[in-house]
């Protein structure tokens, strides 16, 4: 069934080299378990060297209740507050580094993320209306707009990342998997950090937090962040209005947290927060073919540098408020979790990447979401449950989307030039009732079972219009519709935990998610239904030779059904014309595992890996009536992926410590469209390993913590996305690129 197709001999055996020597380190461990029965905990996966000389416990609740992630019986990866500091992450493309078999691109600049685990993704459905399979969660809260997903990710305690569908306890849009993000919370002591950071192309980088006690029962925590960096793309387009400095970083974030225990029995935290971006970004390279309308070719540019019609720019402001409350009673804790969160949205961009005004893109929208959860957990003798409510409302409203075509003089008198204005506006409705339960059967096994059910109502209006100078200044209506539809789905997960001795578990599990319905964003708001997955899984996960090794396992096989897909089908406003619908016109499979070791403090050295194996293929998909795709491989699903670190920890003179770090990280082959074998340089990107570097020195007294840091170091030029259908840029093949070296020092204080 896990068969995996690896191009070039010499990647092959790099590849099974590789995995083979994880696997043998998983099925050592597991025999060393034995023999090395320790009572303590089992601890969490985390980066090589970080923390002390043995594997830390990390506490996660990604089934709803507080446990080792090492008890937790799924494929998960959990990156704690030191982790995050250690390799850098500041956003959830740094995450998906760190995570097997997890892709992020961000083609349409950061309002619009394509995040994949496992195969499974957006693919090319973009677009506010359209949702990811993978959820994204901030302190619980779900956040369903994606220009609302990446602003939170500073001051963090901890990052879970979950694969496969998580249907029963977090709902609808997690078939592929969920990312839950929890806020650093303040303690009972004054606590202040802070760091600052400067780097190549003038990066400069401050954050810092302050942790105070007022009184015996309420405590308040303040963060923040701003990151700016110059761009290192330069438009050289001399006529191009603006900087001519691009790709950019400028942003900021903010978040206060008051936490108040007015007993032993009940906690509330109120979480407000808020964060912005203005950056020029995404910059599009037009270099992959010669644009068939005005046959400009853009690939003879060193890849540093492009030339576009205007820069680029990106501007999101985002606010919300989150009150969660936590009683117990009767043995029993009951939870609330009320949030509300806001953001706007706009873009100004130029998807055809060349000089010409052929393909602008302007698209202003704003979003406010409210959700409302319940739930009611207890463990008593050999059962341990948890049940719930959930609400969710989405207002979104795309304001007067133009998408000017051919306005570029070079144009006029051809009769190409238009511009078009259409916009949609959508309103949701999400509720659903969940249950699971876990029951100790004997005191090696254990029985889980869940199950959710949910019912979605969509309500969309969406209108278009037409200028054309043969036809006047004035815009001409094209369409004006509204449309509702609903859907219900029940969702659930069965698993068995086996855990024959301490240090050794292995689990069974079947679960089934859906990504939510919803209406194709174009002429028609012709309706969709929910996409379906049915995910196998079985795992193991070891802790052995006294908490020093963990080494986990992995097989999974996804069976999807009523993809959402885009396919071309005739315009019914301009005959002989095409335009792309969201059809469910696809299923396929996605199966694969995950392979994780992390060694500790062997002889001063730390060692930490991890690989993912994906194999995708689609049973069908017929994107035109005499085009099928059945038998290609997903979009956004690379077959091969890795992380591996080394550290060694130099005690110095004084009880400081110096401890360099190095750091690979590799992707193989992905494809970026269905399209695959017509032209496999516009419809993929080649695979591309790289290297990063820290050189961190700590104060005796942990306070102080001084790094000189290197991000891709061998400066390998690489492609992170390509639009290669013509159809979709108006003539052009694009590609956007990964950033170049960039290294640079920061300097870190905390009192704790």
């Amino acid at each position: 069934m896990f068969e995996f197709e690896l191009p070039g001999r010499s990647q092959i055996t790099g590849r099974a080299s590789t995995v083979s020597a994880l696997v043998a380190a998983i099925l050592w461990s597991t025999g060393a378990s034995a023999a090395d029965q320790s009572n303590a905990p089992a601890p969490a996966r985390t980066a090589a060297g970080e923390g002390d000389s043995e594997l830390q416990e990390v506490l996660v609740t990604a089934q709803r209740r507080e446990q080792s992630v090492q008890d937790v019986s799924l494929s998960m990866e959990v990156l704690t507050q030191q982790d995050l500091k250690s390799r850098g992450v500041t956003d959830i493309g740094k995450l998906a580094d760190s995570t097997p078999n997890m892709n992020f691109v961000t083609p349409y600049a950061m309002g619009n993320p394509n995040i994949s685990i496992r195969g499974i993704s957006i693919g090319q459905v973009f677009g506010p209306t359209a949702v990811s399979p993978v959820g994204v969660y901030y302190d619980d809260v779900y956040i369903g707009a994606r220009s609302a997903q990446l602003g939170q990710m500073f001051d963090q305690e901890r990052v879970e990342v979950l694969r496969g569908p998580q249907g029963t306890l977090f709902g609808r849009n997690t078939n592929a998997g969920a990312i839950d993000l929890y806020s650093r919370k303040p303690g009972d002591q004054f606590e202040a950090d802070g760091s600052v950071t400067y780097g190549r192309f003038n990066e400069r980088d401050v954050d810092g937090g302050v942790s105070i006690p007022v009184s015996d029962t309420l405590a308040v925590r303040v963060s923040g962040v701003m990151r700016n960096r110059d761009g290192w793309v330069t438009n050289i387009n001399e006529d191009a209005p603006g900087t001519h400095h691009l790709d950019d970083v400028s942003n900021w974030g903010a978040r206060a947290l008051a936490v108040w225990k007015p007993s032993s029995d009940m906690s509330w935290t109120l979480n407000l927060h808020g964060n912005g971006s203005n950056s020029t970004t995404p910059v599009v390279y037009s270099d992959l073919n010669v644009n068939t309308f005005t046959g400009y070719k853009g690939a003879g540019l060193p890849w540093n540098e492009v030339s576009l019609s205007f820069a680029p720019q990106e501007v999101i402001n985002a606010k919300g408020a989150y009150l969660t409350g936590n009683i117990n009673f009767l043995g029993m804790t009951f939870t609330t979790i009320s949030a509300f969160d806001h953001a706007n949205y706009r873009d100004y961009i130029d998807f055809d990447g060349s000089p010409q005004m052929i393909a602008i893109d302007q698209s202003p929208n704003n979003v406010n979401e409210y959700s409302q959860e319940f739930r009611l957990a207890s463990k008593s003798g050999p059962f341990d449950w948890v049940t719930g409510l959930y609400f969710y409302h989405e207002d979104l409203n795309l304001y007067q989307a133009q998408n000017p075509a051919f306005t570029d003089p070079i144009f006029a008198g051809e009769g190409l030039a238009s511009n078009t204005n259409d916009g949609v506006s959508q309103i949701s409705y999400n509720y659903a009732v969940f249950g699971d339960v876990r029951w100790a059967i004997t005191d090696t096994f254990t029985l889980g079972i869940g199950a959710r059910y949910t019912r979605e109502v969509k309500q969309a209006h969406g209108f278009g219009s037409i200028q054309s100078p043969d036809a006047g200044p004035a815009f001409l209506p094209q369409y004006d519709l509204s449309k509702s539809d609903n859907w219900s789905a029940p969702t659930g997960r069965i698993v068995g935990e086996w855990r024959p001795i301490k240090g050794l578990l292995a689990y069974a599990s079947a679960s089934r998610g859906f990504k939510s319905g919803g209406f194709s964003a174009d002429s028609t708001l012709e309706p969709y239904n929910p996409e379906r997955d049915n995910t196998y899984e079985v795992g193991l996960k070891t802790t052995s030779f006294n908490q020093h090794l963990i080494a986990n396992l992995a097989l999974f096989y996804n069976d999807l059904t009523d993809l959402q897909t885009l396919v071309l089908v005739p315009n019914p406003l301009v005959p002989g014309d095409t335009e792309a619908l969201t059809k469910n016109a696809a299923s396929g499979k996605s199966k694969g595992a995950e392979i994780e070791l992390d060694a500790r403090d062997i002889a001063g050295w730390s060692f930490s890996a991890s690989a993912g194996l994906l194999n995708t293929r689609y049973d069908q998909f017929q994107f035109l009536p005499f085009l099928s795709f059945a038998g290609h491989e997903f979009t956004n699903a690379p077959k091969f992926t890795t992380d591996s670190s080394a550290q060694y920890k130099f005690l110095l003179p004084g009880g400081s410590t110096f401890e360099p770090q190095v750091r690979i990280t590799y992707r193989s082959h992905v494809w970026f469209d269905p399209h695959e074998n017509l032209n496999p340089s516009r419809y993929g990107a080649g695979g591309y390993g790289v290297i990063d570097g820290n050189l961190p020195w700590r104060s005796s007294d942990g306070h102080w913590t001084l790094s000189l840091w290197g991000h891709n170091l061998a400066d390998r030029h690489y492609i992170t996305y390509t639009v290669g259908n013509e159809f979709l840029t108006a003539g052009a093949a694009v590609s956007f690129h990964g950033d170049p070296r960039t290294y640079g020092v920061s300097v870190a204080y905390a009192t704790q």
